[in-house]
């Protein structure tokens, strides 16, 4: 027996008392009282015991038996068969397969074959598991398995004879974790200040009321076979606390991610022994538990930036042992908390195994400190402790943490740690609402919830800020902006001087001086990432990301030229790697190189240090002049026209706009829209400063109107076409008015036309709206009291209104659906049934839609019979929203004209699809959420006629042209 020959006492499950399946708890309870865990593993999954709420995942025993090992530091020696060895068939899960296609019982065989497919997953992903961990030895045959266990129990015993031995006191059980360290931490970490909030407020605000759990990419597992919905979900993220609670990680995240949030969460938690609990809850999925892993710990939070200046650094020298790091550790901590954890009770829970150790912001180490008398690297002798007494501490039982923000540690750094890397993810949508409400609720008890869903709502409009809700700095700050005023300014160059000036107040607090210089800083480094000229090199384009050298370069000649705030000693080096570590905004990225933690936050900088910095006559014309052209600096150019205009006031911003736009025609446009569609960015924050445009008015909407018809490429077409609603779209105008419904209606004469059963005769001609109705259409009927006066209501449609508590469309107030020459959507059938009676008109039947939409040539799409991708606004076009009526030419119906008959929005039709009259109804035509097949002038859809959709609109149908 391999155990006997290297004089190992073995605990086999065979010597346990008979029964088929020991307890759960009694299993685990073995592999606690090990020293090592032998695992061999051939091509059975084994037992999985039923227990939904400790085994979730259906894993076998003997997965379970190793998480557990794991999770208290315990040694995992596994052995697994090689795939290509023999082994006997009726000892593998797959024989139970044939065993089931004997089976009468077609329930039986159903239950046998859903089993033994679970536990052949079960398998392949407990084998991917043991390798990535490193845990995973292979054999061939039982000899070289005895082989194999015996030279491996023999490695490990060296390995633990020259381990650090333990002290005798570990008989005896850990030392008392002083009670008194304890509720210091609490003091400490269980009240932040909310940025933008404590001049308001009076009560601290404590962590558990704005936390939101943190979370991370699952981990890979192999998987057999496609995951089932509850998979899915799960493999969508895991929660950070639970990774936790299994192992040691290494956690990088961007500047603002929440990683020392999360460290300040996990420290108060594992104090508390408890996780506090919230008024308003997370989703299920997103529910933390208190790890039992974490009790009885020390918890020990180590903010890097405080605690490096402490360590004993030798001049020149990269390495720092173990014990060096504990000792200093235990006299730092021993001070800050002021004598409450004593430097010996550190050292003595270090050797029984029971600490959280919590290493927060490796990067804002320094890599090299040249202090006046020499010169050290505290960072590389930070890492050499960990990387060398990683091992040992993990071993004994204590739990790791390590946070950094992306490349703070380099590769070659990462793997000699050896920790399993868990990066912070961002906050998705459903944390992004959670983050909202908590937060509002902490800062305006009163208001809070009211303000919450004015943001929520807000944002769902704002796709120009998706990428800033979803990292939580980021995300503070639009609600400390949104709740000022109830809004987010529309003029980006607002929001962003606001957004920037709540990052870097919450980074360099007591310093409004530091502040200034570092906000000069980043502009000359935004400036010179987009233009090059550090480098002698001119680019045409902006840089995301630039080596480290170049922005050394940059700040040197920015020192140069403003001796006033970069006078002095410090190295622009030094400078840098200070943004880096501290200003939230400029951060590392691979391969030796950095960039903002966002491109738009270069564009305004760029832009701010432009208007800053250059005074020469006309500059700004010939800066428009040549980078206007360049699409990669309109969103500067937008960032520098709003700083321009509240410096030289709306008279200068309507000239500008209006020489721009003279420098355009239609074959300018055609040729390159660029600065066709920056001089509609600068028209609209004119019109939402509610500006008149006087004559800047015609000549954009003779221009838009062009481009379209040109079918220029479709980002810039609906770019254009979502401001000429702004504007004024001249195609549109009043349902009820008679003189606008002689050029927005288009007759069906009467006749033969095609349809799905074969042929239908319209007995009387009809007028059928060139268009979907709009949103400034549908506006008509609101302002008209459409949702009060009952004279347009169906019976139906009344009782529906009024028990829903309906009084506008569902998207009314989403800004990516509301824009006035969008179609309306989020209506219901009731509700376009009413506006259609408002406008004196009706629904059309869905016999009368396809006619108009085949005409009488009995078209497969209204345009003709072949499909092209981009034909028409489907998923195929890749726009991903409603867009302008009329956007898409070719795609008009080929005989009469109609416009977005395929796609952009379905429409609802009068039929019922039952012979009850509140029953599902028809809907007909395509929708940019759809794909090309469900866009064919055949295909019907039908829904409850209370369905109200974002890709759902309706037309009007008049029997004459004049009522």
């Amino acid at each position: 027996m391999a155990a006997h020959g290297a004089k190992v006492l073995a605990d086999m499950q065979e010597n346990w008392t008979a029964e088929d399946h020991p307890p759960l708890d009694a299993c685990l309870e073995h592999v606690r009282r090990a020293d090592v865990l032998v695992v061999i593993l051939a091509h059975r999954f084994g037992w999985v015991p039923e227990d939904a709420n400790r085994n979730p995942d259906g894993k076998s025993i003997t997965w379970l038996e190793c998480e557990e090992a794991v999770k208290h530091g315990k040694d995992v020696l596994a052995f697994v068969l090689d795939d290509s060895a023999d082994w006997p068939e009726n000892q593998k899960d797959e024989a139970d397969l044939k065993r089931a296609l004997t089976l009468e019982d077609d329930a039986a065989a159903e239950r046998v074959l859903k089993a033994t497919r679970q536990c052949i997953k079960g398998l392949s992903a407990f084998n991917a598991w043991l390798n990535s961990r490193g845990l995973r030895r292979t054999f061939r045959t039982k000899e070289d398995l005895k082989l194999e266990v015996e030279r491996a129990l023999k490695t490990w015993q060296e390995r633990q004879a020259t381990a650090v031995r333990v002290p005798s006191t570990m008989n005896a059980g850990p030392p008392p974790i002083p009670v008194s360290y304890l509720d210091w931490l609490r003091r400490q970490y269980e009240c932040i200040e909310l940025l933008g909030l404590e001049a308001q407020t009076q009560h601290p605000t404590h962590l558990s009321q704005v936390y939101v759990p943190a979370i991370t990419p699952p981990r890979r597992e192999e998987q057999a076979g496609p995951p089932s919905r509850k998979e899915e979900e799960r493999a969508r993220f895991e929660l950070l606390l639970a990774r936790v609670a299994d192992e040691s990680l290494y956690v990088p995240g961007d500047p603002g991610a929440g990683k020392s949030t999360f460290c300040r969460w996990l420290t108060l938690v594992t104090a508390s022994e408890a996780l506090p609990e919230h008024p308003i809850t997370a989703p299920d999925s997103y529910r933390e538990s208190y790890p039992e892993s974490l009790r009885g710990r020390l918890p020990v939070l180590v903010p890097l930036c405080d605690f490096w200046p402490s360590m004993p650094l030798a001049a020149d020298v990269r390495h720092l042992a173990p014990a060096t790091l504990i000792d200093t550790l235990g006299h730092w901590l021993a001070e800050r908390s002021c004598g409450r954890l004593p430097v010996e009770d550190l050292s003595a829970l270090m050797d029984t195994g029971r600490c959280l150790l919590i290493f927060d912001g490796v990067d804002e180490v320094p890599v090299v400190s040249s202090a006046p008398a020499h010169r050290t690297c505290p960072r590389a002798c930070l890492l050499d402790a960990l990387s060398s007494g990683r091992e040992t501490w993990t071993r004994l039982g204590n739990r790791l943490l390590l946070t950094s923000r992306p490349y703070g540690l380099r590769p070659e750094d990462a793997q000699r740690l050896g920790l399993p890397d868990a990066p912070l993810a961002e906050l998705d949508d459903d944390l992004q609402q959670l983050f909202i409400r908590r937060w509002y609720a902490a800062a305006d008890p009163q208001q809070g919830m009211e303000k919450a869903d004015g943001l929520v709502e807000h944002l769902a409009g704002r796709p120009d800020l998706a990428e800033l809700k979803r990292n939580p700095m980021l995300l503070t700050a639009l609600c400390v902006r949104y709740g000022e005023g109830r809004r987010l300014p529309q003029d980006r160059h607002d929001l962003y001087d606001k957004i920037v000036n709540n990052v870097l107040f919450n980074r360099y607090r007591d310093a409004d001086h530091e502040r200034a210089a570092v906000r000069g800083r980043l502009g000359a480094i935004a400036l010179g990432m987009h233009t090059g000229s550090s480098i002698q090199r001119r680019r045409s384009a902006p840089e995301a990301a630039v080596t480290l050298e170049e922005v050394e370069r940059i700040l040197a000649d920015y020192a140069e030229v403003n001796p006033a705030t970069e006078a002095g000693s410090t190295a622009a080096a030094q400078r840098r790697d200070e943004l880096l570590a501290h200003s939230g905004l400029l951060l590392g990225r691979s391969g030796g190189k950095a960039g903002f933690y966002h491109l738009s936050f270069q564009e305004f900088l760029a832009a701010e240090h432009l208007a800053r910095t250059r005074r020469e006559h006309d500059w700004f014309e010939s800066l428009v002049a040549v980078r206007s052209s360049v699409s990669e600096w309109r969103l500067t150019l937008c960032f520098l026209f709003g700083r321009m205009l509240e410096r030289n006031g709306e008279q200068w911003a309507l000239e500008s706009a209006k020489a721009l736009l003279a420098t355009q025609n239609r074959a300018a446009v055609r040729t390159n829209p660029a600065p066709a569609v920056l001089c509609a960015d600068w028209i609209e924050i004119l019109v939402r400063k509610a500006l008149n445009l006087l004559d800047l008015r015609e000549r954009y909407t003779h221009l838009a109107l062009s481009a379209i018809e040109d079918e220029i490429p479709l980002q810039d077409r609906h770019r254009l076409g979502l401001i000429l609603g702004l504007v004024g779209d001249p195609r549109l105008g009043d349902l009820r008015d008679p003189d606008w419904r002689a050029q927005g209606a288009i007759e069906v004469p009467a006749g033969r036309y095609a349809d799905q059963n074969g042929h239908q005769e319209i007995a009387q001609p009809f007028w059928l709206g060139r268009y979907p109705v709009t949103n400034s259409q549908y506006r008509l009927f609101i302002e008209d009291s459409g949702y009060q006066d009952q004279r347009w209501w169906s019976d139906d449609g009344w009782q529906w209104k009024g028990r829903e508590g309906v009084s506008e469309p569902r998207y009314w107030r989403n800004g990516r659906l509301n824009g006035p020459n969008q179609p309306v959507v989020g209506v219901s059938f009731w509700e376009a049934d009413a506006c259609c009676r408002w406008a004196g008109g009706r629904l059309p039947t869905a016999r009368e839609w396809e006619a108009a939409a085949r005409g009488a040539e009995g078209h497969a799409y209204p345009w003709g019979e072949a499909w092209e991708d981009g034909i028409c606004n489907t998923i195929e076009s890749k726009l991903g929203i409603t867009s302008p009526v009329g956007l898409f030419p070719r795609a008009r119906q080929r005989e009469l004209g109609f416009e977005d008959l395929a796609g952009n929005v379905v429409e609802w039709c009068q039929d019922s699809a039952s012979s009850d009259l509140g029953g599902i109804r028809v809907l007909r035509g395509g929708s940019w959420y759809l794909d090309q097949d469900l866009a064919r002038a055949v295909y019907r859809n039908v829904n409850l006629p209370g369905y109200r959709s974002g890709g759902i609109g309706f037309r009007v149908l008049w029997c004459s042209p004049i009522r």
